[in-house]
């Protein structure tokens, strides 16, 4: 499968997160194809309400691929329930306890000789038990005494119970929390006891603990479960419809500390490790053998994660006419050779945050895996984006971001995501969701038309690089903690300098690197990978290089290669080999005092030897770069915010011409002079969050007319509006009262302080738990009419989703019971929405709502605001919140001015335009709106625009209209949901989400 048959774009997780019914899951599907979704990846999530992999769960996915394949849409499975992939929804472990991901645990005591020591280790296998003594402040791994034989097991809690087994005792003693205990009396001096314990994984997300993914049986046996039993299921449509599995966040556990059964014995084939003697070394440091130790570690965890698990499902797919795609943690970046479209995990932020171009995590470098599919020749580089942006995100938010993926080679955007259902707790998921659940969605197609151009833009992009950086991978395993943060940091910032001073590059992993071939052609060295050459190598700060890599580094020097090194200089051993002597002597520095430098952030001069330049600060390494690989394109602000912020790509288009890719990703209007391959200067601004294609034929700009949104307007909305009521008092029978949100009873409990009794489970001889007793809460709730309102007689509903209560409840209003029957289903603001009319129990003045909850579940209770809907409008009074009949006129720029505080939906502002005679010429409309992100369109003389919904808020002005006549123009909004479904609206300034306060 090529990339000519993936559509790429914007597609979404569809969380399948509720009853998953027919008719609805189809009309899902609809509603993507109707706005263009090209396809989707069914995402078994947390809240499905069918088994999993059961007869019934592939039906449903048999009839999503059916319509998707007669909509001509594509369809990726989501491997797993809910995540990481490798479990097949606890499958794997329940079938096979023996696959289960074990860690290390360890006590670590210093102690001096003479005076006897007990020190617990979590129950476990005791891999390693020894005392080093300790010399001069430091210890040999070799001078040490086992103390293995003196570790037993032991406990570390007593337990005391009310029972007994017969008349005479009602009391017991027990023991429980079982570990291993160590019981010595040390020799003469001091000594550093390693205690160390192998046990299983827990408190992992889900299921409690995770299979162990370096063990390629687990793997096969959950490619086996997975799979497999969707081939049989939906085989006939791999390859066609089906277009792969989307594996995600697996790697090799636990992240920060790999482990495996399996792992010594590799170890020890590879390197000649003794890795168990060896764990205080990759714990602490110890010289040079910290650095081999932690070097073989992390090399090998790689290898046997990418043959257990990578190869394997990379394999199956393959042999399957699928594709393996997904995004997931790495150790290094030739893991990604053996995924068919690399991806991460990033793209989760909203306007006016510093746009995190290049991270520094491995995992959110849209370079790494840009760079991983242009050197394994794969169809695109996917990230998975828009998760835990809360629902005030907006379209303007993943424009945003999906700009700054693109620069970095990112051309495949997957939503996280839409969900089936937001009803109840579901809508807190890592939200938002970005379908139907949003008032925008309706005006989604120009976002999703958008991703897909820029898509197509960056398939067809020729790029013209010729600078490789390398992956600083090994520096990072060797480092300590402080130091991986630095140097990760120092690598990211690296990046994105060289973004903004149009230097692209490629990230190149040092493995493959060293297979590449040095080539000197009419005065040029270039080293070439796969048949393409390279003028220019960087060395990020580093303190280390495979011998591999440094033997192809110093040749590549030695024909000539310019060759630029950042702030460090490898110096450090972590192979049998003295390579690295030979690529520190090309600098002719004393690599070892360079890195101390480094480190204590004391940095040396620059130098500059032939060919070879070391930076000392990343300003000297851009200022090389610019002489060393100039640009096609020149780039100069005119401000005075110079180079931040302006991120940029360039190449040659699919008819061959020139064109650069430039996007501001800060919130101020950026000028800038632009210099073009033919020598062409033109000056360009962008908007705050703009982007442009650029090429060297000039644009013919349209004509403007500007149009201000500071002024009062008329004003109309298309739904109800709301009242959000999630404030309650909470009254327990014994007669506590506080201020609560609704939540579980759980967390009201807790984060409002009130008093509960104990109360235990009845385990005979077991450590103690406590019981969640059966628990009553009353809620009650005022809020205010005014008189005129009420005498209108207007329909008046109070909503609730589905899943807000959990347990027995019952509400009264003003003292009056509203049965359970008036609720019926009714769309409000979704189709799954339950509401009653209660106009009648509702008086002009004080109203009082009182909700009766009893649970025995701790996941019960109020769990999600109630609301009152209606034609009125929100104000607040007197520290309450008061209903009042509509207003007409009011600014775009507060909700709660308008009396819309929770509004969800449309807002129809309007104006009047002149468009004579000075605007005779104008044919198109900008709105000057620097604060507004919303999906805006306009209706203008009966016509009505298309949407756009981000800056600049451009809008062309049909032939149609009459340009000689003041006439009427609607200025249309679609809101966010973060006002109805989180009482929050989105402060710019502060960039924060604040609660929209009754006051």
């Amino acid at each position: 499968m090529n990339n000519r048959e993936l559509k790429l774009g914007m597609q979404p997780f569809w969380f399948w997160n509720g009853e998953i019914e027919n008719e609805e899951l189809v009309r899902q599907i609809l509603e993507m194809k109707q706005k263009g979704i090209p396809g989707f990846m069914i995402h078994p999530r947390q809240g499905m309400e069918i088994p999993y992999m059961s007869k019934l769960y592939f039906d449903k996915v048999r009839l999503a691929v059916e319509t998707a394949r007669d909509n001509d849409m594509e369809v990726w499975i989501y491997d797993e329930y809910p995540y990481p992939s490798g479990i097949c929804g606890g499958e794997v472990i329940l079938d096979h306890p023996e696959y289960l991901c074990k860690r290390l645990k360890r006590v670590v005591q210093v102690v001096e000789g003479g005076q006897e020591i007990k020190l617990f280790a979590p129950w476990g296998k005791v891999i390693l038990a020894r005392a080093y003594r300790i010399k001069g402040g430091g210890f040999s791994l070799d001078d040490y005494v086992d103390i293995g034989q003196y570790v037993g097991t032991g406990y570390q809690q007593e337990i005391f119970q009310y029972s007994g087994l017969t008349k005479y005792n009602k009391k017991r003693y027990f023991t429980g929390d079982l570990g291993k205990l160590l019981c010595w009396t040390p020799p003469k001096g001091t000594w550093k006891i390693y205690f160390v314990t192998e046990v299983v994984l827990d408190h992992f997300k889900y299921f409690e603990n995770f299979i162990d993914t370096m063990n390629p049986d687990a793997v096969k046996y959950f490619i086996k479960l997975s799979h497999e039993r969707y081939k049989q299921a939906v085989g006939d449509e791999f390859g066609k419809t089906i277009k792969g599995f989307f594996t995600d966040e697996v790697t090799a556990f636990p992240d920060k500390e790999p482990w495996s059964v399996n792992l010594p014995g590799k170890i020890m084939e590879r390197y000649g490790i003794d890795l168990i003697s060896c764990l205080p070394a990759l714990w602490e440091d110890m010289g040079e053998i910290s650095s081999k130790v932690r070097f073989a570690y992390w090399n090998t965890a790689t290898d046997c994660f990418i043959e257990s698990y990578d190869k394997q499902v990379y394999d199956w797919c393959e042999n399957n006419h699928l594709l393996y795609i997904g995004e997931k943690p790495i150790m290094r970046s030739r893991e990604l050779k053996y995924v068919h479209i690399p991806g991460i995990d990033a793209g989760h932020q909203k306007v006016g945050s510093p746009a995190k171009i290049v991270s520094e995590r491995y995992r959110s470098n849209g370079k790494m895996i840009s760079s991983a599919a242009h050197f394994y020749d794969k169809p695109a580089a996917l990230c998975e984006a828009g998760h835990s942006i809360g629902w005030g995100m907006t379209m303007q938010d993943l424009k945003w971001i999906f700009d700054w993926l693109a620069v970095q080679g990112v051309d495949f955007y997957v939503i996280h995501g839409f969900f089936y259902t937001t009803d109840g707790l579901k809508k807190h998921d890592a939200p938002p969701s970005a379908f139907f659940q949003m008032p925008w969605w309706e005006d989604a197609s120009c976002l999703i038309k958008y991703a897909a151009g820029l898509s197509d833009f960056l398939q067809s992009l020729k790029k013209e690089i010729k600078i490789l950086v390398i992956d600083p991978v090994t520096s990072c395993w060797t480092s300590s903690k402080e130091e991986q943060v630095l140097l990760k940091e120092d690598f990211a910032a690296m990046q994105n300098q060289m973004l903004c001073q149009e230097l692209d590059y490629y990230i190149i992993d040092p493995e493959l690197l060293a297979s590449g071939g040095v080539r000197v052609n009419q005065g040029k060295t270039e080293l070439f990978v796969h048949d393409e050459g390279y003028e220019i190598l960087v060395l990020p700060p580093m303190r280390n290089l495979e011998a591999d890599a440094c033997k192809k580094i110093v040749e590549f020097a030695s024909k000539g290669g310019k060759i630029c090194s950042l702030s460090g200089i490898p110096f450090e051993k972590i192979e049998d080999s003295d390579k690295i002597k030979e690529l520190e002597t090309l600098f002719e520095l004393n690599g070892q005092e360079i890195w101390r430098s480094y480190i204590n952030r004391d940095l040396k001069q620059s130098k500059s030897t032939g060919t070879v330049f070391y930076a000392a600060e990343l300003e000297d390494l851009i200022t090389w770069l610019k002489k060393a690989c100039p640009s096609r394109w020149q780039i100069r602000p005119l401000d005075s915010l110079k180079r931040k912020g302006l991120p940029s790509i360039y190449g040659t288009d699919k008819t061959g011409r020139d064109v650069l890719f430039l996007v501001n990703t800060s919130p101020n209007e950026r000028n800038m002079e632009i210099r073009d391959p033919d020598g062409k200067v033109r000056i360009i601004t962008l908007s705050p969050y703009e982007s442009k294609i650029i090429t060297t034929e000039k644009p013919k700009e349209p004509n403007l007319l500007t149009v201000s949104l500071e002024d009062n307007m008329e004003f109309s909305i298309n739904n109800f509006n709301a009242l959000r009521l999630s404030a309650w008092t909470a009254a327990l029978p014994d007669g506590q009262e506080r201020i609560t949100e609704a939540a579980p009873i759980i967390d009201q409990l807790e984060t409002a302080g009130f008093l509960r009794p104990v109360c235990q489970k009845k385990y005979f001889g077991c450590p103690k738990e406590l019981e969640f007793e059966k628990t009553q809460v009353r809620y009650y709730t005022e809020f205010c009419v005014s008189s005129i309102l009420k005498q209108k007689n207007i329909p008046i509903y109070l909503v609730m989703e589905p899943g807000t209560f959990l347990g027995d409840w019952q509400i009264q209003i003003n003292g009056h019971v509203l049965e359970k029957e008036k609720f019926t289903r009714k769309h409000i603001y979704l189709n799954t929405n339950l509401a009653a009319d209660v106009k009648d129990l509702i008086c002009a003045g004080e109203n009082k709502i009182e909700v009766t909850v009893q649970t025995d579940v701790s996941y019960g209770g109020m769990r999600n605001p109630i609301y009152l809907f209606g034609d009125f409008q929100v104000y607040a009074r007197d520290q309450k919140w008061t209903l009042f009949p509509p207003v007409k006129k009011g600014g775009m720029k507060d909700m709660k001015e308008l009396g819309l505080p929770f509004y969800y939906g449309e807002i129809i502002f309007t104006t009047h335009i002149s468009l004579s005679p000075q605007n005779h010429n104008a044919s198109a409309i900008k709105l000057d709106a620097p604060w507004l992100t919303d999906s805006v369109r306009l209706r203008i003389g009966g016509y009505e625009t298309e949407p756009c919904a981000w800056q600049p808020y451009i809008f062309k002005i049909p032939d149609i209209i009459n340009k000689k006549a003041k006439v009427p123009l609607d200025i249309i909004i679609k809101t966010s949901a973060a006002a109805l479904f989180e009482g929050q609206r989105f402060n710019q300034k502060n960039h924060e989400y604040e609660n929209i306060p009754s006051n």
